[in-house]
């Protein structure tokens, strides 16, 4: 799922309503501007709902110094391209959850801890949110990418950057050059394919590996 921030100002949402006040009291006095860029896409990693208001964890602009998603209110964001995870599954809250309903991939999904643990460096955790943030940043096409790998014979691919061939028998929308890391649309993309992440058999796709899609 790919959102576009409309706004990264607290003062934006109105101080009335009660998600105005939930961000306020989240974020304290004295700060307005949030670590998120307008008009910037962001992928979602997971969504939580509180009180019936949704929320997206995403990798914001402090994500490189964090290394875990945090949460954000949807009402900041619009939806780019409501495009469901395949890594996604769906838990209600209990009675005494605050969550009423969680959307993330199963280990997050299974683990109550999980989050708790990412946020604390845990190396479980944080070994695992990274391979299905790679997943999942590959798994669709990117609006923000034009160029597109080119197919050769084979299971071979042709990068347009720096014509550098390798194998791959992905079908994620996007993939990456071994050679020059360079980002592009992969020419056998299969929307219809729906791939699922095992994340013990994952160290990067796109890199020219084949990918070993199990069960998750």
């Amino acid at each position: 799922m790919l959102v576009r921030c409309l706004n990264n100002k607290i003062s934006g949402v109105d101080s009335q309503s009660a998600i105005g006040q939930k961000l306020r009291q989240s974020v304290g006095t004295g700060t307005d501007l949030l670590d998120v860029t307008v008009r910037s896409l962001y992928t979602v990693y997971a969504v939580a709902i509180q009180d019936g208001n949704p929320s997206y964890f995403i990798a914001d602009d402090l994500y490189e110094s964090l290394s875990y998603p945090l949460a954000y209110a949807s009402i900041l964001f619009e939806e780019f391209e409501n495009c469901v995870s395949s890594c996604w599954k769906v838990a209600v809250g209990g009675e005494e959850s605050k969550t009423e309903v969680l959307i993330a991939f199963k280990e997050w999904i299974d683990d109550d801890r999980f989050y708790e643990n990412l946020i604390d460096g845990n190396d479980r955790e944080v070994a695992l949110f990274r391979r299905y943030k790679v997943f999942m940043d590959m798994e669709y096409p990117s609006p923000s990418v034009t160029d597109e790998a080119k197919v050769l014979e084979g299971s071979w691919l042709m990068c347009s950057k720096c014509s550098d061939a390798w194998e791959s028998e992905s079908t994620l929308g996007m993939i990456h050059c071994p050679k020059c890391s360079a980002l592009l649309l992969n020419p056998r993309y299969l929307p219809s394919s729906y791939p699922v992440f095992n994340p013990s058999n994952h160290s990067g796709y796109g890199a020219g590996d084949r990918h070993s899609l199990g069960g998750v």
